[in-house]
Protein backbone atom coordinates (compact mmCIF):
# COMPACT_ATOMS: atom_id res chain seq x y z
CA UNK A 1 0.00 0.00 0.00
CA UNK A 2 1.29 3.07 -0.90
CA UNK A 3 -1.01 5.95 -1.56
CA UNK A 4 -4.77 6.39 -0.76
CA UNK A 5 -5.85 4.63 -3.70
CA UNK A 6 -2.93 1.80 -3.80
CA UNK A 7 -0.81 4.05 -6.81
CA UNK A 8 2.13 5.17 -6.06
CA UNK A 9 2.11 8.96 -6.26
CA UNK A 10 5.85 9.62 -6.89
CA UNK A 11 6.30 12.05 -9.72
CA UNK A 12 2.01 13.30 -9.43
CA UNK A 13 1.23 16.74 -8.55
CA UNK A 14 -1.58 16.89 -5.76
CA UNK A 15 -4.00 19.81 -6.36
CA UNK A 16 -1.89 21.32 -8.75
CA UNK A 17 0.44 22.48 -6.25
CA UNK A 18 2.42 19.41 -4.40
CA UNK A 19 4.75 17.64 -6.74
CA UNK A 20 5.48 14.14 -4.93
CA UNK A 21 9.08 13.65 -5.49
CA UNK A 22 9.74 9.95 -3.56
CA UNK A 23 8.45 7.63 -0.90
CA UNK A 24 9.76 8.00 2.28
CA UNK A 25 8.15 5.26 3.91
CA UNK A 26 4.84 3.22 4.41
CA UNK A 27 2.44 2.02 7.67
CA UNK A 28 -0.64 0.24 7.78
CA UNK A 29 -2.45 3.04 7.82
CA UNK A 30 -0.50 5.79 6.29
CA UNK A 31 2.15 6.79 3.18
CA UNK A 32 4.58 9.57 3.95
CA UNK A 33 5.98 11.40 0.99
CA UNK A 34 8.38 14.24 0.40
CA UNK A 35 6.39 16.63 -1.85
CA UNK A 36 7.65 20.23 -3.07
CA UNK A 37 5.09 22.70 -2.21
CA UNK A 38 5.00 24.64 -5.81
CA UNK A 39 3.13 27.90 -4.42
CA UNK A 40 5.68 28.44 -1.71
CA UNK A 41 8.65 26.76 -3.19
CA UNK A 42 9.59 24.94 -0.11
CA UNK A 43 10.09 21.39 0.88
CA UNK A 44 6.99 19.16 2.87
CA UNK A 45 5.68 15.98 3.61
CA UNK A 46 2.23 14.41 2.17
CA UNK A 47 0.98 12.05 5.05
CA UNK A 48 -1.75 9.98 2.59
CA UNK A 49 -4.08 7.90 4.47
CA UNK A 50 -4.90 4.88 3.32
CA UNK A 51 -7.72 3.77 1.40
CA UNK A 52 -10.18 6.95 -0.08
CA UNK A 53 -11.88 8.87 2.28
CA UNK A 54 -15.13 9.06 1.06
CA UNK A 55 -16.92 9.41 5.31
CA UNK A 56 -17.97 12.37 5.39
CA UNK A 57 -17.36 11.91 9.31
CA UNK A 58 -13.98 11.21 9.12
CA UNK A 59 -12.91 13.77 6.76
CA UNK A 60 -14.59 16.20 9.47
CA UNK A 61 -12.40 14.27 12.34
CA UNK A 62 -9.24 14.76 10.41
CA UNK A 63 -9.95 18.31 9.03
CA UNK A 64 -10.77 19.18 13.13
CA UNK A 65 -7.50 17.72 13.69
CA UNK A 66 -5.49 19.44 11.65
CA UNK A 67 -7.38 22.91 12.35
CA UNK A 68 -6.39 22.29 15.72
CA UNK A 69 -2.46 21.16 14.84
CA UNK A 70 -2.13 24.11 12.43
CA UNK A 71 -1.77 26.19 15.41
CA UNK A 72 1.14 24.22 17.33
CA UNK A 73 4.68 26.48 16.15
CA UNK A 74 7.53 24.87 18.38
CA UNK A 75 10.96 23.47 17.88
CA UNK A 76 10.28 20.56 19.02
CA UNK A 77 6.78 20.11 17.05
CA UNK A 78 6.65 18.97 13.69
CA UNK A 79 4.23 21.64 11.80
CA UNK A 80 1.55 20.35 10.17
CA UNK A 81 -0.16 23.10 7.64
CA UNK A 82 -3.07 21.24 6.15
CA UNK A 83 -5.70 18.33 5.78
CA UNK A 84 -6.89 18.16 1.82
CA UNK A 85 -8.97 15.64 -0.26
CA UNK A 86 -8.51 15.71 -4.00
CA UNK A 87 -11.16 14.95 -6.68
CA UNK A 88 -10.32 11.35 -6.09
CA UNK A 89 -10.95 10.68 -2.53
CA UNK A 90 -6.80 10.75 -1.91
CA UNK A 91 -6.50 12.10 1.68
CA UNK A 92 -3.58 13.77 2.85
CA UNK A 93 -1.78 15.92 5.75
CA UNK A 94 0.71 18.48 4.19
CA UNK A 95 3.38 18.45 7.53
CA UNK A 96 7.07 19.68 7.41
CA UNK A 97 9.50 17.72 6.34
CA UNK A 98 12.13 16.01 8.74
CA UNK A 99 14.93 14.13 8.41
CA UNK A 100 15.73 12.16 10.91
CA UNK A 101 15.41 8.52 12.85
CA UNK A 102 12.46 8.17 14.84
CA UNK A 103 12.32 7.01 18.78
CA UNK A 104 11.42 3.02 17.57
CA UNK A 105 14.45 2.78 15.10
CA UNK A 106 16.68 4.11 17.61
CA UNK A 107 15.02 1.70 20.59
CA UNK A 108 15.34 -1.22 17.89
CA UNK A 109 19.03 -0.49 17.22
CA UNK A 110 20.00 0.31 20.58
CA UNK A 111 17.82 -1.49 23.10
CA UNK A 112 17.59 1.21 25.81
CA UNK A 113 19.11 4.56 26.24
CA UNK A 114 21.54 6.20 28.73
CA UNK A 115 20.36 8.77 31.95
CA UNK A 116 21.69 11.65 30.29
CA UNK A 117 19.84 11.17 26.34
CA UNK A 118 16.82 10.19 28.26
CA UNK A 119 16.26 13.59 29.85
CA UNK A 120 17.77 15.46 27.13
CA UNK A 121 14.74 14.14 24.87
CA UNK A 122 12.22 13.89 27.04
CA UNK A 123 12.41 17.23 28.75
CA UNK A 124 12.05 18.22 24.64
CA UNK A 125 9.26 16.11 24.90
CA UNK A 126 7.81 17.89 27.72
CA UNK A 127 8.54 21.50 26.02
CA UNK A 128 6.25 20.30 22.76
CA UNK A 129 3.37 19.13 25.01
CA UNK A 130 3.68 22.16 27.52
CA UNK A 131 3.21 24.65 24.19
CA UNK A 132 0.38 21.90 22.64
CA UNK A 133 -1.12 21.76 25.73
CA UNK A 134 -1.27 25.43 26.52
CA UNK A 135 -2.99 25.79 23.11
CA UNK A 136 -6.10 23.28 24.42
CA UNK A 137 -4.71 20.13 22.13
CA UNK A 138 -3.89 16.79 23.36
CA UNK A 139 -1.92 14.85 21.65
CA UNK A 140 -3.22 11.39 22.46
CA UNK A 141 -1.25 8.89 20.48
CA UNK A 142 2.89 9.50 21.84
CA UNK A 143 4.67 6.69 20.90
CA UNK A 144 7.91 5.70 19.96
CA UNK A 145 7.22 5.96 15.93
CA UNK A 146 5.60 9.41 16.27
CA UNK A 147 8.85 11.18 18.03
CA UNK A 148 11.16 12.22 15.43
CA UNK A 149 14.93 12.27 16.52
CA UNK A 150 17.44 14.54 14.46
CA UNK A 151 21.35 13.95 15.19
CA UNK A 152 22.66 16.74 17.11
CA UNK A 153 26.36 17.35 18.32
CA UNK A 154 27.99 14.45 20.32
CA UNK A 155 25.20 11.47 21.14
CA UNK A 156 22.57 13.83 21.42
CA UNK A 157 19.17 14.42 19.35
CA UNK A 158 16.84 17.50 18.33
CA UNK A 159 13.19 15.74 19.40
CA UNK A 160 10.38 16.95 17.07
CA UNK A 161 6.82 14.88 18.12
CA UNK A 162 4.42 14.59 14.57
CA UNK A 163 1.43 12.93 14.39
CA UNK A 164 -0.90 15.68 15.79
CA UNK A 165 -3.16 15.01 12.82
CA UNK A 166 -5.63 13.39 15.13
CA UNK A 167 -5.49 15.26 18.24
CA UNK A 168 -8.00 16.18 20.09
CA UNK A 169 -9.41 19.02 22.41
CA UNK A 170 -9.00 19.01 26.35
CA UNK A 171 -11.75 17.12 27.84
CA UNK A 172 -13.08 15.48 24.72
CA UNK A 173 -14.13 11.52 24.53
CA UNK A 174 -12.75 8.74 23.61
CA UNK A 175 -16.49 6.54 23.15
CA UNK A 176 -16.31 3.37 24.38
CA UNK A 177 -17.96 2.75 20.92
CA UNK A 178 -14.92 4.40 18.80
CA UNK A 179 -12.69 1.75 21.38
CA UNK A 180 -14.69 -1.23 20.65
CA UNK A 181 -15.19 -0.65 16.98
CA UNK A 182 -12.45 -2.26 14.84
CA UNK A 183 -10.04 0.47 12.98
CA UNK A 184 -11.34 3.09 15.94
CA UNK A 185 -8.43 2.61 18.64
CA UNK A 186 -6.88 5.75 18.66
CA UNK A 187 -3.74 5.46 20.60
CA UNK A 188 -0.80 2.55 21.33
CA UNK A 189 -2.19 0.30 24.35
CA UNK A 190 1.23 0.03 25.06
CA UNK A 191 1.18 3.69 26.13
CA UNK A 192 -2.50 4.91 27.19
CA UNK A 193 -3.44 6.19 30.29
CA UNK A 194 -6.11 4.93 32.16
CA UNK A 195 -8.78 7.03 31.84
CA UNK A 196 -8.11 6.58 27.72
CA UNK A 197 -8.21 2.94 28.14
CA UNK A 198 -12.18 3.61 29.88
CA UNK A 199 -13.16 5.38 26.70
CA UNK A 200 -13.43 8.73 29.80
CA UNK A 201 -12.68 12.51 29.25
CA UNK A 202 -9.42 13.00 28.53
CA UNK A 203 -6.97 16.31 28.75
CA UNK A 204 -3.34 16.87 28.77
CA UNK A 205 -2.64 14.44 31.76
CA UNK A 206 -3.17 11.86 29.24
CA UNK A 207 -0.20 13.12 27.36
CA UNK A 208 1.76 12.82 30.41
CA UNK A 209 1.26 9.38 31.46
CA UNK A 210 1.92 8.42 27.73
CA UNK A 211 5.39 10.05 28.17
CA UNK A 212 6.61 8.77 30.96
CA UNK A 213 5.44 5.02 29.60
CA UNK A 214 8.00 5.64 26.82
CA UNK A 215 10.28 7.40 29.23
CA UNK A 216 10.34 4.02 31.28
CA UNK A 217 11.00 2.04 28.15
CA UNK A 218 13.65 4.16 26.73
CA UNK A 219 15.85 3.51 30.07
CA UNK A 220 14.69 -0.24 30.83
CA UNK A 221 14.41 -1.56 26.78
CA UNK A 222 11.04 -2.63 27.55
CA UNK A 223 7.45 -0.45 28.37
CA UNK A 224 6.36 -0.55 31.54
CA UNK A 225 3.20 -2.92 31.06
CA UNK A 226 3.23 -5.84 28.43
CA UNK A 227 0.49 -8.75 27.17
CA UNK A 228 -1.10 -11.21 24.89
CA UNK A 229 -3.25 -8.58 23.42
CA UNK A 230 -4.25 -4.76 23.46
CA UNK A 231 -7.14 -5.34 26.05
CA UNK A 232 -4.76 -7.50 28.93
CA UNK A 233 -2.05 -4.67 28.21
CA UNK A 234 -5.09 -1.82 28.77
CA UNK A 235 -6.29 -3.61 31.72
CA UNK A 236 -2.91 -3.90 33.15
CA UNK A 237 -2.74 0.01 32.80
CA UNK A 238 -5.69 0.60 34.96
CA UNK A 239 -5.30 -1.99 37.79
CA UNK A 240 -1.63 -3.07 38.18
CA UNK A 241 1.43 -0.66 39.45
CA UNK A 242 3.80 0.56 37.41
CA UNK A 243 6.91 -2.05 37.77
CA UNK A 244 10.00 -0.47 40.92
CA UNK A 245 12.76 1.45 38.42
CA UNK A 246 15.27 0.83 41.21
CA UNK A 247 14.39 -2.97 40.86
CA UNK A 248 14.17 -3.55 36.99
CA UNK A 249 17.33 -0.89 36.44
CA UNK A 250 19.14 -1.00 39.82
CA UNK A 251 22.17 0.23 37.76
CA UNK A 252 21.26 3.61 36.77
CA UNK A 253 22.92 6.21 38.92
CA UNK A 254 19.74 8.15 39.27
CA UNK A 255 17.38 5.37 39.39
CA UNK A 256 15.85 6.59 42.62
CA UNK A 257 14.66 9.80 41.33
CA UNK A 258 14.10 8.84 38.15
CA UNK A 259 11.57 6.35 39.70
CA UNK A 260 10.00 8.71 41.56
CA UNK A 261 9.52 10.87 37.93
CA UNK A 262 7.83 7.92 36.34
CA UNK A 263 5.56 7.39 39.93
CA UNK A 264 4.25 10.63 39.33
CA UNK A 265 4.13 10.69 35.90
CA UNK A 266 2.07 7.17 35.81
CA UNK A 267 -0.28 7.36 38.73
CA UNK A 268 -3.78 5.77 38.17
CA UNK A 269 -5.70 9.07 38.80
CA UNK A 270 -4.92 11.80 36.72
CA UNK A 271 -5.12 14.18 39.91
CA UNK A 272 -2.39 12.40 41.18
CA UNK A 273 0.00 12.55 38.02
CA UNK A 274 1.94 15.80 37.53
CA UNK A 275 -0.66 18.37 36.49
CA UNK A 276 1.65 19.91 33.32
CA UNK A 277 4.02 18.54 31.26
CA UNK A 278 6.31 21.50 32.47
CA UNK A 279 6.26 20.01 36.14
CA UNK A 280 7.76 16.51 34.48
CA UNK A 281 10.46 18.61 32.92
CA UNK A 282 11.13 20.40 35.91
CA UNK A 283 11.98 17.08 37.85
CA UNK A 284 13.94 15.74 34.51
CA UNK A 285 16.58 18.88 34.21
CA UNK A 286 17.08 19.26 38.17
CA UNK A 287 18.55 15.76 38.21
CA UNK A 288 21.49 17.31 36.41
CA UNK A 289 21.11 20.43 38.14
CA UNK A 290 21.29 19.30 41.52
CA UNK A 291 22.55 16.77 43.71
CA UNK A 292 20.19 13.83 45.16
CA UNK A 293 19.07 15.74 48.18
CA UNK A 294 18.65 18.92 46.91
CA UNK A 295 16.19 17.17 44.44
CA UNK A 296 14.39 15.24 47.33
CA UNK A 297 13.86 18.69 48.58
CA UNK A 298 13.17 20.59 45.17
CA UNK A 299 11.52 18.18 43.34
CA UNK A 300 7.53 18.15 42.11
CA UNK A 301 7.85 14.29 42.27
CA UNK A 302 8.27 14.30 46.06
CA UNK A 303 5.68 16.90 46.94
CA UNK A 304 1.96 15.77 47.81
CA UNK A 305 -0.59 15.87 44.62
CA UNK A 306 -1.98 19.04 44.41
CA UNK A 307 -5.21 19.04 42.28
CA UNK A 308 -5.55 22.60 40.41
CA UNK A 309 -9.03 23.22 39.03
CA UNK A 310 -7.83 24.20 35.71
CA UNK A 311 -4.77 23.39 33.65
CA UNK A 312 -1.54 25.06 31.67
CA UNK A 313 -3.89 27.54 29.36
CA UNK A 314 -7.11 27.79 31.18
CA UNK A 315 -4.82 29.29 34.74
CA UNK A 316 -2.90 31.57 32.44
CA UNK A 317 -3.94 35.07 32.82
CA UNK A 318 -5.94 35.83 29.93
CA UNK A 319 -4.53 37.41 26.78
CA UNK A 320 -6.15 41.58 25.95
CA UNK A 321 -6.12 42.78 23.01
CA UNK A 322 -3.80 46.24 23.44
CA UNK A 323 -6.32 48.35 21.15
CA UNK A 324 -8.79 47.68 24.11
CA UNK A 325 -6.43 49.88 26.43
CA UNK A 326 -3.99 51.30 24.30
CA UNK A 327 -5.15 54.87 25.73
CA UNK A 328 -4.16 53.86 29.16
CA UNK A 329 -0.80 52.06 27.93
CA UNK A 330 0.31 55.59 25.74
CA UNK A 331 0.13 56.79 29.33
CA UNK A 332 2.50 54.70 30.67
CA UNK A 333 4.40 54.62 27.73
CA UNK A 334 5.27 57.99 28.61
CA UNK A 335 6.06 57.25 32.07
CA UNK A 336 8.74 54.21 31.28
CA UNK A 337 10.30 56.07 27.77
CA UNK A 338 13.16 57.13 29.40
CA UNK A 339 13.74 53.43 30.55
CA UNK A 340 12.80 51.83 27.82
CA UNK A 341 15.14 53.76 25.06
CA UNK A 342 17.47 53.12 27.66
CA UNK A 343 17.19 49.37 27.92
CA UNK A 344 17.26 50.03 31.60
CA UNK A 345 15.98 46.98 33.79
CA UNK A 346 13.34 47.10 36.77
CA UNK A 347 14.91 43.96 38.26
CA UNK A 348 16.40 46.13 41.18
CA UNK A 349 13.18 47.16 42.07
CA UNK A 350 12.46 44.99 45.66
CA UNK A 351 8.81 43.03 45.30
CA UNK A 352 7.12 40.20 47.65
CA UNK A 353 6.18 37.48 46.65
CA UNK A 354 2.12 38.57 47.18
CA UNK A 355 3.18 41.96 45.00
CA UNK A 356 4.35 39.82 41.67
CA UNK A 357 6.08 43.01 39.71
CA UNK A 358 3.18 44.65 38.72
CA UNK A 359 5.72 47.67 36.81
CA UNK A 360 7.41 44.96 35.34
CA UNK A 361 4.12 43.55 33.78
CA UNK A 362 3.30 47.08 32.41
CA UNK A 363 6.52 47.78 30.48
CA UNK A 364 6.52 44.75 29.28
CA UNK A 365 2.76 45.53 28.05
CA UNK A 366 4.17 48.86 26.53
CA UNK A 367 7.26 46.60 24.84
CA UNK A 368 5.01 44.70 23.45
CA UNK A 369 3.10 47.75 21.52
CA UNK A 370 6.51 49.56 20.68
CA UNK A 371 9.02 46.96 19.86
CA UNK A 372 9.41 44.99 16.57
CA UNK A 373 9.45 41.36 17.10
CA UNK A 374 12.83 39.84 17.93
CA UNK A 375 13.45 43.12 20.27
CA UNK A 376 15.98 41.77 23.01
CA UNK A 377 14.75 44.31 25.41
CA UNK A 378 11.62 42.97 25.11
CA UNK A 379 12.24 39.15 25.17
CA UNK A 380 14.83 39.53 27.86
CA UNK A 381 11.80 40.91 30.21
CA UNK A 382 9.65 37.97 28.96
CA UNK A 383 12.82 35.24 30.14
CA UNK A 384 12.42 36.94 33.14
CA UNK A 385 9.09 36.84 34.01
CA UNK A 386 9.27 33.29 32.84
CA UNK A 387 11.70 32.10 35.22
CA UNK A 388 10.63 34.00 37.92
CA UNK A 389 7.40 32.43 37.96
CA UNK A 390 9.28 28.42 37.55
CA UNK A 391 10.98 29.50 40.65
CA UNK A 392 7.73 29.24 42.38
CA UNK A 393 6.23 26.63 41.18
CA UNK A 394 3.70 28.84 39.05
CA UNK A 395 4.19 26.73 35.71
CA UNK A 396 0.78 28.16 34.15
CA UNK A 397 1.84 31.71 34.77
CA UNK A 398 5.14 30.92 33.19
CA UNK A 399 4.49 29.23 30.31
CA UNK A 400 2.42 32.21 29.90
CA UNK A 401 5.06 34.52 29.17
CA UNK A 402 7.02 31.58 27.68
CA UNK A 403 4.24 31.61 25.13
CA UNK A 404 5.04 35.26 24.52
CA UNK A 405 8.61 34.54 24.31
CA UNK A 406 7.75 32.09 21.38
CA UNK A 407 5.46 34.44 19.76
CA UNK A 408 8.16 37.37 19.90
CA UNK A 409 11.20 35.73 18.55
CA UNK A 410 9.10 33.97 15.48
CA UNK A 411 9.51 35.57 12.27
CA UNK A 412 6.95 37.24 10.27
CA UNK A 413 5.63 35.64 7.08
CA UNK A 414 5.84 32.04 8.35
CA UNK A 415 3.47 29.52 6.07
CA UNK A 416 0.31 28.75 7.50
Amino acid sequence: MQSGNGANLVGKTLDQRYQVQDLVGTGPSSSIYRAEDLTRKYGVALKVLAGSVDDQKIRERCKHGAEMASSLAHPNIVRLYSFNVTDSDTAYFVIDYVQGENLAEVLKERKQLSEDLCISIFGQVCDALEHAHAKGVVHRNLKPSNIMLISAPGDSYVVKIADFGLAKARGEKETRQSLAKKGELVGNPLYMSPEQCTGDKIDERADIYAAACLLYECLTGKPPFEGINSFEIMNKHMSEPLPDLTVTAPHLAHARQLNLILKRGCEKKAEQRYQSAGEMSHDLNLILEAPEAEWMERSVATRPPVVQKSHVSETAAPIVKPELFKPVLTACAAAFVVLVVSGVALVAIALTDADIKPLMKAKIAVQEMMFAPNDERLIRNLNYMTDYYKSRGKYADAWYYKEKVLRAVQPSGQPH
